[in-house]
């Protein structure tokens, strides 16, 4: 027993000792930040701005890793019209029956209707991000201005590329630091998956049976699953050299 209380008194004190450290690093660093603003404005400024491009970039990874789940967790929908659910996601039917007795209707969106859906979103979610990020740099001992928001991107077999035209001044007494460019490029294979899926909705419209083994072995770099739903199957293309969220899609048999 007195073992044990002795093991606990040690560790008691470690965990101590540990919060002691994390505690002096901060106030160290804090204590730096007021040197550097006392001793040289225009260096706290720049520190000050890179803590706001990482900010920004933060902004532009998260929006994007998130909209790009949506869309492949939904069929490439934001907002499907018709779909079913699936643990929480809307997963779109990307075939279904017009008229019964015959084959499901292909209603596949085209890369440019994705597109259509994709900007918007990520413009106004990632502005919406910085802005709110951007408040935490108020009230300090600089004043903070914003200019015009510009956004752009760039959507390719390989990487969904996001660049932002926005300007953001620092201005303590008579010193301004000014960024307004900010780019964040996030790898994706989900064109490809796209591609797979089309080539499964085409045979489907068809009535033609869909081979699912065959599709998981001409591409080592995906696998197929088809799961029955009520309603229809449910597709799912998962990444094998990846960690890109599957694509998931249903059709109407």
């Amino acid at each position: 027993m007195r073992k044990r209380g002795q093991v606990s008194v040690f560790i008691i004190i470690g965990v101590i000792i540990l919060f002691a450290i994390i505690f002096i690093f901060a106030l160290i660093g804090g204590f730096q930040d007021k040197v550097r603003e006392i001793t040289n404005p225009k260096e706290y400024l720049s520190s000050q701005m890179n803590d706001v491009r990482k900010a920004v970039i933060s902004c532009i990874d998260t929006e994007t890793k998130n909209a790009l789940n949506v869309l492949s967790s939904q069929g490439g929908y934001f907002e499907p019209d018709y779909y079913t659910n699936y643990f929480g996601n809307k997963v779109a039917f990307l075939c279904y029956r017009i008229k019964p007795g015959e084959s499901c209707y292909n209603m596949f969106l085209t890369r440019s209707q994705i597109n259509e859906q994709l900007g918007p979103r990520l413009e106004n979610g990632i502005k919406s991000c910085v802005d709110n990020k951007l408040v935490a740099f108020n009230g300090k001992d600089y004043t903070l201005t914003k200019g015009s928001f510009g956004f752009d991107y760039e959507f390719s077999e390989e990487f969904l590329l996001v660049n932002l035209d926005y300007p953001i001044t620092l201005k303590k007494g008579n010193f301004t630091e000014t960024r307004d460019k900010y780019s964040k490029e996030t790898r994706t294979n989900f064109w490809k998956k796209f591609m797979i899926a089309l080539d499964i909705v085409n045979s489907e419209s068809k009535g033609e049976d869909v081979d699912i083994i065959g599709l998981s072995v001409n591409d080592y770099r995906f696998s197929v699953e088809r799961r029955e739903i009520i309603g229809g199957n449910l597709y799912v293309i998962n990444s094998r050299i990846s960690d890109d969220p599957p694509f998931y899609f249903a059709v109407e048999p």
